[in-house]
């Protein structure tokens, strides 16, 4: 938690900044050029007209009962501006855009992430978190929590082992196998889930490999035979802890399997050309 109080201090103090300036600078704002004519009174003659278009505003003081807002509806519409006989308007009027406010911006959004990564929880929650990939990229992106959960529950098993034997001779005084006794903790899903994978991806590369140095592909030539064999013998004097006469008779039944198999198969589209029927 100390980590990200000063993290925290600035994201609340930025948010709240954007949030007041949203507020205060956010609206829209309506300018009206006054055309004051030859008059000299220009002050009292652009106070009529504001007066004349601020009458018919809503002020926060006029909020009352939800009785006197509804009232208050119909006397917001309309503005009586006089017009000259010319059709020259008094007054014209200009919107400007208020100011635009990202409240998720760049900043903010690397102060979250800090924050959450202070606590160990990788960014990836708040990066995915609308993602169909969410919980797939959580689980592969929290292997460091995982590890970390693993290391800590290695360091507590000898402990809990301890404990959990005082509590046995304590209960059970008679009881004398508490030497084998031996407690273990489940680790992770994902570092599970990661060994296994590592694993599957590690016996499919080497099985790759060794088909490839003891099946001759179809149309070998001698050249390419000659390099297929000079590796498979580097890879058995180089790698002597394999054994080679198992995965040889491996090979000589996949070998004998597809034989067969191509006969079965002969057999039944020979029966089905010649219509057969038993």
């Amino acid at each position: 938690m100390k980590n990200c109080m000063f993290l925290a201090k600035l994201y609340i103090l930025t948010l709240l900044s954007n949030v007041i300036t949203n507020v205060t600078r956010g609206a829209d704002r309506n300018i009206y050029y006054v055309k004051t004519g030859l008059t000299t009174d220009i002050e009292g003659h652009t106070n009529s007209a504001i007066r004349a278009i601020k009458q018919n505003q809503i002020r926060y003081s006029d909020m009352g009962t939800i009785n006197e807002i509804f009232n208050l509806v119909g006397s917001t519409v309309d503005v009586f501006m006089p017009v000259s006989v010319d059709g020259e308007r008094p007054i014209e009027t200009e919107t400007i855009s208020g100011q635009n406010v990202d409240m998720n911006n760049d900043f903010l959004q690397w102060l979250i992430k800090s924050i959450i990564q202070s606590f160990g929880v990788p960014a990836s929650v708040i990066d995915d978190f609308e993602n169909i990939e969410f919980a797939k990229t959580i689980a592969m992106s929290n292997m460091d929590m995982a590890k970390a959960t693993l290391d800590a529950q290695n360091e507590i098993v000898p402990d809990l082992t301890k404990m959990f034997r005082l509590i046995v001779s304590y209960e059970l005084p008679e009881f004398d196998a508490l030497g084998d006794i031996e407690l273990t903790l489940n680790p992770p899903s994902v570092i599970v889930f990661e060994m296994n994978r590592e694993r599957i991806n590690s016996i499919t590369e080497m099985a790759d490999t060794l088909s490839q140095l003891l099946i001759a592909p179809e149309g070998e030539t001698i050249a390419d035979k000659q390099v297929r064999l000079f590796k498979l013998e580097y890879f058995k004097a180089n790698m002597p802890t394999l054994d080679w006469d198992a995965i040889t008779h491996m090979v000589q039944t996949a070998q004998e399997a597809a034989v067969t198999e191509q006969k079965k198969e002969e057999i039944k589209s020979t029966g089905a050309d010649t219509g057969d029927v038993f």
